[in-house]
């Protein structure tokens, strides 16, 4: 779903929807705008939750931060972000996202109609403030 229930605002939507797939809690906070076609998507970037957290619509997985971000003496035990098998914008803001700088960004994604076939991105733009 992921849609606003009526009286509802996108902030508390956001919340409720992450509740009810993933089974987090969190207290959001506006990191960036996405546009998809006509849809804009709210991130988060602290949370708590259950490490079994499983829902119909999601499983839920932990990875590590790219080491560029964490530190290069942070080690972890954790696998790095698959972004291979992420939608193919994910590589351009989540690095903004991770590191707690606002960004903005559109995304268009184009089909052919192929039964099956994956969306691929046929433009897009990011962009995140100059930090000097």
């Amino acid at each position: 779903g992921g849609k606003v229930d009526p009286g509802e605002t996108p902030a508390e939507a956001a919340a409720r929807e992450l509740q009810e797939e993933a089974g987090i809690s969190a207290p959001l906070e506006h990191a960036g705008s996405l546009l998809f076609a006509a849809v804009l998507h709210v991130s988060l970037r602290s949370f708590d939750a259950c490490y079994s957290s499983r829902t119909d619509e999601m499983r839920p997985e932990w990875f590590a931060l790219p080491a560029d971000i964490a530190g290069a003496a942070f080690v972890s035990d954790l696998p790095q972000t698959p972004y291979e098998t992420m939608w193919a914008d994910d590589v351009y803001w989540m690095r903004h996202l991770l590191q707690g700088i606002p960004f903005a960004g559109r995304c268009d994604f184009e089909k052919d109609g192929q039964e099956g076939e994956e969306s691929k991105i046929v433009r897009w733009w990011f962009g995140a403030p100059r930090h000097t």
